[in-house]
């Protein structure tokens, strides 16, 4: 069985693969060509699991019915405690979005695994 550290350290090299260009406020832009890092953790859920993708003409599509954060269950698939990646002191979309950290950069966060951001369990 894979675990939930795992599934992250999957989504690290997704992030550092050099095959996702990186966008900001939604998960894949209305484009298909940009992906924040939450976006780029919907790929590598998408690689085990079913997405269901919602195309909106003119906006960007929804992954499981969301367009700006993980939902539930790629949340819990990832173990993280919150959909937008929230820990203490910030969070993974607001890096990405707000802070315009490289996904190298929220990379390493994620593998830093700050207070507030991962389950316990696996």
């Amino acid at each position: 069985m894979v675990t939930k550290k795992e599934r992250r350290a999957a989504w690290c090299d997704a992030l550092r693969s050099g095959r996702y260009q990186q966008g900001v406020g939604c998960l894949l832009s209305k484009y298909g060509k940009y992906y924040c890092c939450l976006g780029v953790a919907f790929k590598v859920y998408e690689e085990f699991n079913e997405v269901t993708r919602t195309p909106r003409p003119g906006r960007s599509p929804l992954f499981d019915g969301e367009a700006t954060k993980l939902s539930k269950q790629a949340q819990d698939w990832f173990g993280l405690k919150q959909p937008d990646g929230h820990y203490v002191g910030g969070s993974l979309a607001a890096d990405n979005d707000v802070h315009c950290h490289s996904f190298n950069e929220i990379a390493d966060t994620i593998e830093r695994e700050p207070e507030g951001l991962v389950t316990d369990e696996d």
